[in-house]
C-alpha cells in the first residue's frame, strides 16, 4: 500500500488542526534561520522578524528564551564587549530602553509618566532603539531627562547600547516586542552586575527580554494569569497598573432638552486590532444599536479608520453618525474626550488605559465585559451584552441617577490603583529592591476581574489567518530572507484551500513593491476578493 501523502493526511485532520501544523513548520523554520545564520548581525535580523512574526500572531508563545540565550552566546563568540569595564563604571543612573515612541497611543504616555515621576528617585538615561517623534523628543526635554537615539543595527546596536550603561546600575526596558538587540544588550548587562526590570505593557503578546529581567511590572491581572498558565517569568511579577494623571473634564450635566434630540457625542478609541470583531463579540453591531435608538448620537471612534474589512458596508450604512478618526496625537484626543458625552471602551480587547483614563477625566463611562479584562477596577462598570450596552449609554445619556451612581461609586477606587502617587511608590520598590515588594505581587481586583487568558488563542486559531510584519518594519532584513520566507509561505499554501492564506502571502508581496505602486496592487487585490 502506497504511504498517503502529506495532503491525504492533512485531508483527514481538523481544519484547525492544519492551520496549526502549517504555522508551527512556518515560525520553526523562521526561527532555525536565526540559529544557523553564521553572520551575527543576519542571524539578529532573522530573530527580529521571527519576534514580530509571533507577536503578529496569537498562537500561545509569550517568550523564547532559548532563542535569546542562543543568540547571546552568538553574541558574545562575535565580539568582544567588556563586561568587567561596564561593572567597574556602574553608578547610581538608570538606563532606560523604549523602541519606538509615538504622538499616540498609551505605551508612550506610561514611559513619560514614568520619567516624569522617577526623577524625584534618581537620574535617568532613556535610549530609543528605534525611532520617535518631534513632539515626544520635546516631552522628555522638558523632563530633562537625558535622551540617546540609536541608529545602528545588528551587533552594533547591542554595543551603543551597552556603552549607554556606563554610570548605571538598574536598566529599565520599555521595548516592544521585537526589540531583540535591547533583549540580548539586558543580558549582558545584567551579567555585568545590573538589575533589569521589565515593564510588561505589551501583556497579551510575545516578548523578547523578559526572560532577562530581575523584576517584572505588569499592567494588569490578564499579564499575570499569563505567568502563571505559561511560567513566562522567572522572577517576582508585580502588579503595577497603568499610572493616570488625573485632571477631571467639567462635564455638561444632561437636561430636558437632550432628551429631545439634541446632538450628542459617544466616543470610543483604542488600536485598529482591538475591534476585531470574532462570532461573539462585535462592536459594529453595538454601533447600529445606538444610532437606531438613539437619532440625537453621533458616533466617534478614534483608532480605526473605517477602511478595515471587518466593517463590511457597516459605514455606507451609518452614513455621518458614526465618524472614524483613525490616530489622533494625544492633545487632539483630549480635546474630543473633553466634548464627549459618553465614552465607551473598545471590544473585543479593552483599551485597557482609555477606560479608566475618561472615568477619571470625569466622562461618563461604559463598556461590554469581555474575556480580555483585568486591566482596572472600572471593570465592574461593564454589562454582558452589546444590547445592555446600549440601554446603559442611553441611560448616561438622559443622567440616569443610578447610571451615574454607580460611576461615581467605582471612581475613588479607580482613582487610588492608578494613581500616580501609588505607581510612584511601585517604581520605588522595584529601585529599590524592599522586602515588601511581595506584598503587590497581586492585583488588587483579581477576585473582581475573571479574564481568559486562552480566549485570544482560541480566536487566532478559529479564523486560521496569519499575519505577516509590515516589511518596512523589519529594519536590516536581508532580501534572502524575505525571499525566504515567501517560498516558504508559498509551499504551505499549496496544500492550503483558504483563500485568507493565499491573500496573506498577496499582501506580503504588496509590502515589498515601492510605494507608488503598492496601492494600485492592493486596489487591484480588493476587486478581486
Amino acid at each position: 500500500m502506497n504511504t498517503p501523502t502529506t495532503w491525504q493526511n492533512e485531508s483527514m485532520q481538523p481544519a484547525e488542526e492544519v492551520f496549526q501544523q502549517r504555522f508551527t513548520r512556518l515560525v520553526q523554520w523562521l526561527r532555525s534561520r536565526a540559529l544557523k545564520e553564521k553572520n551575527i548581525d543576519a542571524a539578529l535580523n532573522t530573530a527580529l522578524a521571527y519576534g514580530e512574526f509571533r507577536a503578529y500572531n496569537n498562537d500561545g508563545v509569550y517568550s523564547d528564551d532559548s532563542l535569546e540565550e542562543a543568540l547571546e552566546i552568538k553574541v558574545i563568540e562575535s565580539a568582544h564587549f567588556d563586561l568587567e569595564k561596564i561593572k567597574a563604571q556602574r553608578g547610581d543612573k538608570v538606563l532606560v530602553l523604549a523602541t519606538e515612541l509615538y504622538n499616540h497611543g498609551g505605551h508612550t504616555k506610561v514611559l513619560m509618566t514614568w520619567l516624569d515621576l522617577a526623577r524625584t528617585l534618581r537620574t535617568h538615561r532613556l535610549v530609543v532603539t528605534r525611532s520617535l517623534t518631534a513632539e515626544c523628543k520635546k516631552q522628555i526635554h522638558d523632563l530633562s531627562v537625558e535622551l540617546q537615539e540609536i541608529s545602528s543595527f545588528g551587533i552594533k546596536s547591542i554595543g551603543d547600547i551597552l556603552s549607554a550603561a556606563n554610570g548605571c546600575n538598574i536598566v529599565v526596558l520599555h521595548t516592544h516586542p521585537q526589540d531583540i538587540y535591547a533583549a540580548i544588550a539586558v543580558r549582558l548587562l545584567a551579567k555585568s552586575g545590573l538589575k533589569v526590570i521589565f515593564y510588561n505593557h505589551s501583556d497579551h503578546l510575545f516578548s523578547f527580554g523578559i526572560g532577562a529581567a530581575h523584576r517584572v511590572g505588569e499592567v494588569s491581572s490578564y499579564g499575570m494569569q499569563i505567568n502563571q498558565l505559561h511560567q513566562r517569568t522567572h522572577c517576582p511579577s508585580i502588579w503595577m497598573g497603568i499610572p493616570i494623571k488625573t485632571l477631571d473634564i467639567k462635564r455638561r450635566e444632561p437636561n430636558s432638552s437632550d432628551k429631545q434630540g439634541a446632538s450628542r457625542i459617544v466616543l470610543s478609541a483604542g488600536s485598529v486590532n482591538k475591534y476585531r470583531p470574532d462570532e461573539e463579540f462585535i462592536f459594529a453591531e453595538f454601533v447600529t444599536g445606538l444610532i437606531d435608538t438613539h437619532p440625537e448620537v453621533t458616533m466617534i471612534l478614534v483608532g480605526p479608520t473605517g477602511k478595515e474589512n471587518w466593517w463590511g458596508n457597516y459605514p455606507t450604512r451609518w452614513g455621518g453618525r458614526v465618524k472614524f478618526l483613525g490616530f489622533l496625537p494625544g492633545t487632539e484626543y483630549m480635546q474630543l474626550l473633553a466634548k464627549a458625552d459618553v465614552f465607551v471602551d473598545s471590544y473585543p480587547i479593552t483599551g485597557g488605559t482609555a477606560f479608566p483614563e475618561a472615568l477619571l477625566r470625569g466622562k461618563l463611562c461604559a463598556g461590554l465585559a469581555t474575556p480580555v479584562q483585568g486591566y482596572s477596577c472600572a471593570d465592574v462598570l461593564k454589562v454582558a451584552t452589546s444590547e445592555q450596552l446600549v440601554q446603559r449609554v442611553g441611560e448616561l445619556l438622559v443622567g440616569s441617577p443610578d447610571a451615574v451612581a454607580a460611576i461615581q461609586n467605582v471612581k475613588g477606587q479607580v482613582l487610588e490603583m492608578h494613581s500616580t502617587d501609588a505607581f510612584l511608590k511601585k517604581i520605588a520598590l522595584l529601585y529599590n529592591d524592599e522586602s515588601d515588594v511581595s506584598l503587590l505581587t497581586d492585583s488588587p481586583w483579581q477576585q473582581i476581574s475573571q479574564p481568559d487568558c486562552l480566549w485570544i488563542e482560541r480566536r487566532w486559531h478559529h479564523q486560521q489567518s496569519i499575519a505577516f510584519p509590515r516589511i518596512d518594519s523589519l529594519l536590516a532584513l536581508k532580501i534572502s530572507l524575505v525571499i525566504g520566507l515567501l517560498f516558504r509561505a508559498i509551499f504551505n499554501f499549496k496544500y492550503c484551500a483558504r483563500s485568507s492564506f493565499r491573500r496573506v502571502v498577496l499582501v506580503f508581496i504588496a509590502t515589498m513593491l515601492p510605494q507608488k505602486i503598492r496601492p494600485i496592487f492592493m486596489g487591484s487585490l480588493n476587486r478581486f476578493r
